[in-house]
């Protein structure tokens, strides 16, 4: 990034930027209890107690996808590489000692990732204890990289022996594929909107 004075009033400010970046995400489901076996082995006592739809609605919370053993160990590894220039030019004009004038644009890249994958799974629609099956996991959803080019004009004016000083200024962001992270089933999930 370098300014350059073309004159006594003029600067010309330039910038420029590579990134090669390269992401690996390795990915492995563990839980921290057997928490599904545990309740599937506690059925019959727990219905016997609280009452059969009571103790299944018990089970079947103990045997969500995220909170089920049977997935412990599946894994997955998802690579990216991505390469990207993005800079930046502005120019300044100064008026009078007191007032300045500007313009500039820029182009700005923040990389795309992947997800952690999926946990596939199936459930059983007969009613009973909701068994969950593991299937592989599936890989992603990746998310693209994000754009902005960004357009800024303004000025700064400097009055009554510097006593005040008033600035403006007006811009636009234009977004290509703007990142957004949200929850979902209680993981953070990136996406591009």
């Amino acid at each position: 990034n370098e300014t350059y004075a073309v004159t006594d009033a003029l600067n010309v400010a330039l910038g420029l930027r590579y990134t090669d970046d390269a992401k690996t995400l390795n990915s492995t489901f563990k839980t921290t209890d057997g928490s599904c076996n545990q309740a599937l082995a506690a059925y019959a006592g727990l219905a016997s107690v609280v009452g059969a739809a009571k103790g299944q609605a018990i089970t079947n919370a103990m045997c969500l996808p995220w909170e089920t053993e049977a997935f412990d160990a599946r894994s997955g590894v998802q690579t990216s590489s991505e390469k990207r220039w993005s800079g930046a030019a502005s120019a300044s004009y100064r008026w009078t000692p007191n007032l300045m004038t500007y313009v500039s644009y820029s182009r700005g890249y923040k990389a795309g990732g992947a997800n952690p994958p999926g946990i596939g799974f199936s459930v059983p629609t007969d009613g009973g204890i909701s068994l969950v099956t593991p299937v592989p996991p599936s890989y992603g959803p990746t998310f693209k990289p994000e754009f902005v080019n960004a357009y800024e004009m303004g000025s700064k004016n400097t009055l009554f022996d510097g006593a005040l000083t008033l600035r403006g200024d007006a811009f636009f962001y234009d977004y290509k594929d703007y990142q957004i992270s949200k929850i979902v089933d209680r993981t953070s999930v990136n996406e591009n909107f």
